[in-house]
């Protein structure tokens, strides 16, 4: 996990010594989401093509996510929150980060096999989700034009449609070498966008979301897709974690744009960052022994 930490605390750290501002990781962001996440998807979609573990992906992300938002809506009516509180509450519990925090954490622990199946799960399964269901549940009506303008959507589409046919060397190489800038580009602007002034403030509801968040979507994850659909090995175990990935950084977008609270939001995704990074190996070493365990 060094390798994944090291990039993280530099944007931070830098960040504190005002060398860059925290506004400074827009352009990051934005060079991810627009030029280097979709070379990515492409060569991911180009090398898997369409099987029934690359369908089952986005399922079990679709029904880890349904799981989440039913757990988490019963858990905020036993805590008694009100309706802009609980609409929140389903939101931070039920989104993940799979996409700035999980692919670097697919690719640390799975290599290349481990990207291409993150990928899948983040871009499938996890972000139209939040495009529709997420913002139906912050406003109340969903913003499907957001998620035809995603462009790794697209970039997935477009290497399923190619995948019969052989892609010339030159645009290979292109993708060969802006592939690798993303790692330690999202973990820099993930360290610079990290916010901890008002954690104290929201501490113990930012810990149980991030509980509820991050074991309640690994044991939800493992068990529909071990035991309903049937998957076993890699695809299974990057599903596992990303579903144990902390709350979702574009939830804090949803709580600003619908007036919700944008404080609690950004405690539990700065608080989910740094746990992620004592969380993530213990997921994987417990999902191999069980794993190891069932045969």
């Amino acid at each position: 996990m060094l390798k994944i930490l090291i990039p993280f605390l530099c944007g931070y750290l830098l960040k504190k010594l005002k060398i860059f501002k925290e506004e400074d990781a827009n352009v990051l962001i934005n060079y991810v989401i627009y030029f280097a996440i979709p070379a990515i998807a492409f060569k991911s979609a180009y090398n898997l093509g369409i099987s029934r573990e690359v369908i089952n992906i986005p399922i079990l992300s679709w029904l880890t996510t349904f799981s989440l938002i039913i757990f988490s809506f019963f858990i905020g009516k036993l805590l008694k929150l009100k309706k802009e509180e609980l609409r929140l509450w389903v939101l931070i519990c039920s989104w993940g980060n799979t996409g700035f925090l999980g692919y670097p954490t697919a690719y640390n622990f799975f290599g290349e096999e481990g990207l291409n199946f993150a990928i899948i799960y983040d871009a499938v399964g996890t972000f139209p989700l939040v495009l529709t269901l997420g913002i139906f549940i912050a406003f109340g009506k969903p913003d499907i034009k957001s998620f035809f303008k995603f462009p790794p959507i697209w970039a997935l589409f477009l290497g399923f449609i190619l995948q019969p046919f052989s892609i010339p060397p030159a645009v290979e190489k292109i993708i060969n070498f802006v592939a690798p800038s993303v790692f330690p580009v999202i973990l820099f602007a993930i360290g610079m966008a990290l916010n901890l002034s008002k954690l104290r403030l929201y501490f113990k509801k930012a810990l149980i979301v991030e509980i509820i968040k991050m074991w309640g979507g690994a044991i939800f994850c493992f068990l529909i897709g071990y035991f309903i659909l049937g998957m076993k090995g890699v695809p299974l175990k990057v599903s596992v974690l990303q579903a144990s990935m902390p709350t979702m950084i574009f939830t804090i977008i949803l709580a600003l744009k619908y007036r919700l609270n944008h404080h609690l939001a950004i405690s539990c995704a700065s608080l989910g960052i740094v746990l992620s990074f004592i969380n993530s190996p213990l997921v994987v070493k417990l999902v191999n022994k069980i794993l190891h365990f069932l045969g």
